[in-house]
């Protein structure tokens, strides 16, 4: 497979990911805020969102906890990419235990153990910004190709 066949395949996954993300998060943030819309909403809707949230916070944290027990996974049942781990072990590295506990306190708040407040919006305003960084570093590169 050639460079720009992975780059291409990496981009596309990635851009998939975000469209998925954004698309729940928003789902989340209307029903959280009671924005408009939000009546319209159906609780099908909602609860696929949190249990992909869930899942997705689960790889994740999992990841960050344990790179070595990570990547012994097979790649099959991966939904979270490495390269996604790596960014956010850089962008979180200062208070990596606090952004860990941050991404838990997130998926027990989305399965209605605790509240959702501003700080855990945040976090996942966050997630979705560095897979956008991500996103948009591999559509550059896939471009000057």
């Amino acid at each position: 497979m050639s460079e720009t066949a992975i780059i291409s395949h990496e981009y596309q996954s990635f851009s998939d990911l975000f469209r998925k993300l954004n698309r729940y998060i928003v789902l989340i943030k209307k029903q959280h805020f009671h924005l408009p819309g939000a009546e319209r909403l159906h609780d099908a809707e909602v609860s696929e969102a949190k249990r992909f949230l869930d899942d997705l916070l689960g790889d994740i944290i999992a990841d960050l906890e344990n790179t070595r027990e990570a990547s012994a996974r097979t790649p099959v049942t991966r939904r979270v990419p490495k390269v996604l781990v790596k960014r956010l072990q850089e962008h979180h590295k200062a208070r990596m235990a606090w952004y860990v506990d941050d991404l838990m306190e997130l998926r027990q708040a989305l399965m209605g153990n605790c509240a959702l407040n501003e700080d855990l919006i945040n976090c996942l305003d966050d997630l979705i910004g560095q897979i956008d960084l991500e996103t948009n570093a591999l559509y550059r590169k896939l471009m000057r190709r």
